[in-house]
C-alpha cells in the first residue's frame, strides 16, 4: 500500500504532463534523439518500409496541404515532403527539437522546398487558434498520440483544421508501461494513451470527435525490420 501514489501526487504529476515533451528536450537531449536511427531519422530501409506501409493504408493525391503535428527532429517530415507536390507545415513544442529539425531538413536537401515549422502544441483547446479552420488536406503524426496530454482536444483541433473530406494519418506503436523508463517513467500513468495495448483505442477516440475510420492496420514491413522493437500501426480517418 505504501508504494501506491496518493491522489495529490497524481494530480501534481498530471499538471507536469502538460508540455512534458518540450520540457524534457534541451539541446543535448534533442541532439541525442536526432542521432538515433528509427527515431530522430530513418535509415534507407526504414524509409522504404514506411512508404510501402503507407501506400497500403491510403492513396496519396498530388498537391496536398499537409500539417504534421509533433514533428520532432524531422524523420517523418522527410517522408511527407516526398508526397508528390505536397506542401508541409510542421509543429513542434520543443525549441531544441526544432533546431534539430532544421538540421535534418538541411541534410535531406529540403530546406528550400517550402516546408515550414511552427513552435507549438496541438492538444489544448486554445491551440486551435494556431491555424485556420479547413486549412489542410491531411493532418499527420508519427509517435505522437502516445504522448498527448489531452487526446480528445487534439483530435478536435485536427478535425477543425481539416478541409471537408480531409484525412488524419496516425502512425504509432503498441507501447507497454515498461517502455517508459528513466525520466519518462513518472509520466506513463498521467498521459492517457501512453501504454495503449489495443488497435481499437485511437480509432474509437477519433470517431468520438466526428471522424470516419478508413483504415486500421499493422505496418507489416516496418515491423519486419530488425530495428523495430515495438509493433507499429497506422490509422487513417476522414473528416
Amino acid at each position: 500500500m505504501n508504494d501506491q501514489p496518493r491522489l495529490w501526487d497524481w494530480n501534481a504529476l498530471r499538471k507536469q504532463g502538460r508540455g512534458c515533451h518540450a520540457a524534457r528536450y534541451d539541446d543535448a537531449g534533442a541532439k541525442e534523439y536526432a542521432a538515433i536511427p528509427g527515431m530522430g531519422y530513418l535509415l534507407p530501409d526504414q524509409l522504404a518500409a514506411h512508404r510501402a506501409d503507407l501506400a497500403d493504408g491510403m492513396q496519396v493525391e498530388a498537391g496536398l496541404e499537409i500539417l504534421e503535428v509533433g514533428a520532432g527532429t524531422g524523420a517523418f517530415t522527410e517522408v511527407l515532403a516526398h508526397f508528390p507536390g505536397a506542401r508541409v507545415t510542421a509543429t513542434e513544442p520543443s525549441p531544441a527539437m526544432i533546431r534539430s529539425w532544421r538540421d535534418r531538413m538541411d541534410l535531406a536537401g529540403l530546406t528550400n522546398s517550402g516546408i515550414e515549422i511552427h513552435e507549438g502544441s496541438c492538444d489544448a483547446p486554445e491551440d486551435r487558434s494556431m491555424f485556420k479552420d479547413h486549412q489542410f488536406d491531411l493532418v499527420a503524426c508519427r509517435k505522437v498520440v502516445n504522448g498527448l496530454f489531452d487526446p480528445l482536444a487534439a483530435f478536435a483541433n485536427w478535425y477543425a483544421w481539416l478541409k471537408p473530406g480531409g484525412r488524419v494519418l496516425v502512425l504509432d506503436a503498441i507501447f507497454g508501461r515498461d517502455g517508459w523508463g528513466g525520466a519518462w517513467g513518472e509520466l506513463v500513468d498521467v498521459l492517457p494513451l501512453s501504454s495503449t495495448q489495443s488497435l481499437g483505442t485511437i480509432p474509437y477516440l477519433l470517431e468520438a470527435v466526428g471522424f470516419e475510420i478508413e483504415h486500421v492496420g499493422w505496418m507489416h514491413r516496418v515491423n519486419a525490420l530488425p530495428s523495430t522493437r515495438t509493433p507499429r500501426y497506422v490509422v487513417v480517418a476522414s473528416r
